[in-house]
């Protein structure tokens, strides 16, 4: 954790956004589901996020999307917290399946 930024920045978050908690029109997106909101990272949502994406989405993907988002945190906080926390929601979801599939995740997530 030496790496780590000693502050986080922190916002009215939902704790498990994904993909399927947005509807895209072409009047922009609308979120739903945003019951339970609570104080947390930024940089959890948007990992969770991007873990959702890289769920269903091919290569690249993930990175074009998860970009615009964490340049709303400063760049340090945003290089230095992002592989953790990814790594944090991607083994909240290899548990939550009993170790079952993701077998692709895990290999990007190690760059395998």
């Amino acid at each position: 954790m030496a790496h780590a930024p000693e502050t986080l920045t922190i916002a009215a978050g939902h704790g498990d956004y994904w993909p399927g908690n947005l509807i895209l029109s072409p009047d922009g997106p609308t979120a739903i589901d945003l019951s339970g909101h609570r104080d947390i990272p930024l940089i959890e949502d948007i990992t969770r996020f991007s873990r959702g994406v890289s769920e269903h989405s091919e290569a690249g993907l993930t990175e074009a999307i998860t970009a615009p988002l964490l340049s709303l945190l400063p760049e340090d906080e945003a290089r230095q917290s992002f592989d953790l926390f990814y790594g944090l929601a991607l083994a909240q979801k290899i548990h939550a399946s009993g170790g079952i599939g993701y077998a692709h995740e895990r290999a990007r997530f190690l760059s395998l």
